[in-house]
């Protein structure tokens, strides 16, 4: 025996090198390959056909949740719009009321022989100060604040002052 591949029935030992040629050559086992190629590729065409079917049914998914975001979102803003128009709304008719009865009020008032009080917008700041305020800064505070309102000149504060002590 040589050390070469073993081409006829005989075994090797663990009959790696030994092939059959009855069975390769038989009609039958064509056949039978041949069947099992179109059940694999069956099989192979059904797992992607479901696979198609999945991801499609997947995708539609998807987009009808994007859909249903999208129609919330678009509800949502028509209600907060809705909302600001409503508060607009209510807020002018607060106003005109307010205005209604402060011009009634005002003619009222012109009815019954008062002068109106003109509008009086002072800083915090140049406000005169109340007698308890007045009593304690004393005379000085006074010649303060009204050489401060442009009577008189910031050199001229203290003197006043020192002057008066």
């Amino acid at each position: 025996m040589s050390s070469g591949s073993n081409t006829n029935n005989s075994h090797n030992g663990n009959g790696a090198d030994t092939i059959n040629w009855q069975c390769v050559t038989s009609p039958d086992l064509v056949k039978q390959v041949d069947d099992s190629l179109e059940v694999q590729i069956a099989k192979f065409d059904e797992q992607s056909s479901e696979q198609e079917a999945q991801r499609k049914a997947k995708e539609e998914r998807k987009k009808t949740k994007e859909e249903a975001k999208r129609v919330a979102k678009e509800e949502m803003r028509r209600l907060a719009e809705e909302e600001a128009k409503k508060k607009a709304e209510k807020d002018a008719q607060k106003r005109a009321e307010f205005q209604a009865w402060w011009q009634a009020n005002l003619e009222r008032k012109v009815g019954q022989g008062e002068k109106p009080k003109p509008k009086q917008h002072w800083a915090a700041n140049q406000r005169t100060p109340g007698e308890e305020v007045k009593e304690f800064y004393g005379q000085c505070h006074d010649d303060m604040t009204t050489t401060t309102r442009g009577v008189g000149t910031r050199g001229t504060k203290k003197g006043r002052c020192q002057q008066q002590q």
